[in-house]
């Protein structure tokens, strides 16, 4: 197609230069069902995009979960061997306190047979 001129938009329009508009129209300008089209098919891939999305979505999810309850089960275990070592030492110290009274209740009772006076410490 030409480039119009000033002095060409005076001229009156042929039959033939509508016809070649037309053409030209019909050729490179897109039409109402060309743009249904590719808006249908732009909804189609879409819509498949978004299915592999939500797909990749549920992977990194499942992913993700399992790492939290394989994290969460050694922060478990490693408290339950805390847990145990701190029940042993606080039955070792009720042993020692259970001692050391006894202890203390016999050096009481050997001063008072020697006739010592008890030493405040």
């Amino acid at each position: 197609m030409f480039k119009s001129s000033k002095k060409d938009l005076k001229e009156p329009v042929t039959l033939g230069d509508f016809v070649e508009f037309a053409d030209f129209v019909a050729d490179n300008v897109a039409m109402k069902d060309d743009l249904k089209s590719v808006e249908s098919k732009l909804e189609k891939k879409i819509t498949q995009m978004e299915i592999r999305l939500d797909s990749r979505i549920d992977k990194v999810e499942t992913r993700l979960e399992n790492k939290i309850t394989e994290f969460k089960d050694e922060i478990l275990t490693g408290q339950d061997a805390i847990s145990k070592k701190i029940d042993k030492l606080l039955t070792e110290d009720v042993a020692k306190l259970a001692r050391d009274d006894r202890q203390d209740e016999e050096i009481k009772a050997i001063q008072g047979h020697l006739g010592l006076e008890p030493v405040a410490i």
